[in-house]
């Protein structure tokens, strides 16, 4: 074989470029820049998966905490208090910002009273104060279903409870 200086130099241009573009493309099978003290993980490497699993789980966690602040309890309930002494069928009305609720619960026996509560993972929690001076507050205690519907128990400060149901009016 004869190889010329022409030719062995045109083979040595044609390699070197070859080189090149493979060094262009190093950097994005590396994550040494991104790793502590300039690992030579690459990306296939058991560190650098332990980080991808990481920012995999920190996306999931923060489509999740999404979806749960997606539940906005404010507008107005239909409610079903059932009692040792039959069904009540209370309009409520909700307002929330943020974890605090506050409004307004109306029924044919106890009128129109204030309530507040709280709204945390899931958990309602609310108080329906008395209009009179030593009256009876009720406390609601309950979650939100899968369907968006509220379900839970009621107190009325020791002088019986109550399971109950909401659904929020369109």
């Amino acid at each position: 074989m004869n190889l010329t200086p022409h030719r062995w130099s045109g083979y040595f241009k044609l390699y070197h470029y070859r080189a090149l573009l493979w060094l262009d493309f190093l950097p994005l099978l590396s994550l040494t820049y991104l790793l502590p003290n300039h690992s030579m993980t690459t990306l296939f490497g058991r560190p650098t998966m332990n980080l991808l699993a990481l920012a995999t789980g920190l996306l999931l966690t923060a489509s999740s905490l999404v979806a749960q602040g997606q539940t906005d309890l404010t507008g107005k309930w239909e409610f079903s208090v059932v009692t040792a002494n039959g069904t009540g069928t209370p309009i409520v009305i909700l307002k929330q910002r943020g974890d605090s609720l506050s409004g307004t619960y109306e029924s044919a026996r106890g009128g129109l009273r204030q309530l507040d509560g709280t709204y945390k993972s899931g958990l309602v929690v609310f108080t329906v104060h008395s209009n009179d001076v030593g009256g009876t507050a009720y406390l609601f205690t309950g979650t939100v279903q899968a369907d968006g519907s509220l379900s839970g128990t009621a107190d009325f400060s020791g002088l019986g409870s109550a399971t109950f149901t909401g659904r929020k009016q369109e």
